[in-house]
């Protein structure tokens, strides 16, 4: 309660009084303005299942090169990367996984990881 509190200061009369905080319908929605046409990119959470990259590119199978593949998350520290038609499947990190999945070329780069992994 005392967080959306503010102490005002009333230079006519030098008396200090507290007022609530009013939110705005922005601060409310969490909703930005933004100047830039660019949209609004928001990484993969690991509460669902990834078929393309945050830019929008279909991720490919490595091995088959079928867009079937998937990304899933079973924790915290993990990303699965599985094909439903070759039943490739590769385990790495999150952190590896964050390194690749913003890039424009992840096909390329997901390929490349599943050769150094043979």
């Amino acid at each position: 309660m005392t967080d959306n509190l503010k102490v005002k200061n009333d230079e006519n009369t030098n008396e200090t009084h507290i007022e609530a905080h009013r939110v705005s319908d922005d601060e409310k929605t969490g909703s930005k303005i933004s100047n830039s046409n660019k949209p609004n990119v928001q990484p993969h959470s690991r509460d669902q299942d990834v078929t393309i990259s945050i830019r929008q590119k279909k991720i490919t199978c490595p091995k088959c090169g079928e867009l079937t593949i998937r990304v899933e998350f079973p924790d915290q520290y993990e990303a699965w990367i599985k094909c439903s038609s070759c039943n490739f499947f590769m385990g790495m990190s999150k952190a590896e996984w964050h390194l690749i999945e913003n890039s424009s070329n992840i096909n390329e780069k997901i390929k490349k990881m599943a050769q150094e992994r043979l």
